[in-house]
C-alpha cells in the first residue's frame, strides 16, 4: 500500500472542522434522543462516509446498500418464521439465508453495486445485533431503515457542508495572503 501524503491543512482549519463535526453529532444526538429514535443507522452512514474518505460518489452505495441490508434483516425474519419450525430451530435457516446473501453480494456486486455491497452486509449484521435490543418490536427495521436513509443522508450532507465551510475558509485565507504579498 502506498503512503499518500495528505495536503497540509492549517491547524486552525482543523479546529473549525472539528467544531462543526462535533456540533453536527451533538445536535443530531439530541434530536435522536428527544424523539426516541435509534441513532445507530444514521451514525453508521456517517462513519462509513468517513471510511471512504468522504467520497461523494459512494454515498448512494452507502445509503442504498445500508437500506438494503436492513431490509434483508426483515427478509431474514420472514424466512425464519417460515422455515425454523420445519428445520428444528433457527440455526440452519440463518446459515442458509446468510450464505445466500453473502454469495449474492459476491456474485452481483459488479452488476448491482448500490444493493449488493459491503455496506449492505454491514447493516444486515448490525441489524441482527440491534434486534436483541429492539424489545421484540417487529417493525423496528422500518424505523432503522428510515433513520438510515433520512438521518444518514442528513449527517453526510452535514459533513459535506462542513468541508465546504472549511474550503471556503481556506480559499479566503489564501486570497487574503495573496493580496498582502502583492
Amino acid at each position: 500500500m502506498e503512503n499518500q501524503k495528505a495536503p497540509q491543512v492549517p491547524f486552525s482549519a482543523k479546529i473549525v472542522l472539528g467544531i462543526l463535526i462535533v456540533a453536527l453529532v451533538l445536535v443530531s444526538l439530541i434530536i435522536f434522543e428527544t424523539y426516541h429514535i435509534p441513532s445507530w443507522p444514521a451514525y453508521v452512514a456517517m462513519i462509513l462516509f468517513f471510511i471512504v474518505h468522504e467520497n461523494v460518489a459512494l454515498v448512494p452505495n452507502i445509503i442504498v446498500g445500508g437500506a438494503f441490508g436492513i431490509f434483508c434483516f426483515f427478509l431474514l425474519e420472514v424466512f425464519l418464521k417460515a422455515t425454523a419450525p420445519l428445520m428444528g430451530g433457527i440455526l440452519i435457516p440463518v446459515l442458509i439465508f446468510v450464505g445466500v446473501f453473502v454469495f449474492l453480494i459476491v456474485l452481483l456486486t459488479d452488476y448491482l453495486p448500490y444493493l449488493f455491497n459491503s455496506f449492505a452486509f454491514l447493516y444486515f449484521t448490525i441489524s441482527i445485533l440491534a434486534s436483541e435490543s429492539a424489545h421484540n418490536n417487529p417493525m423496528a427495521w422500518v424505523t432503522w431503515l428510515a433513520t438510515e436513509v433520512i438521518g444518514g443522508l442528513l449527517l453526510i450532507l452535514g459533513v459535506i457542508g462542513s468541508f465546504k465551510v472549511l474550503g471556503n475558509m481556506l480559499r479566503s485565507a489564501a486570497r487574503s495572503d495573496a493580496s498582502k504579498s502583492t
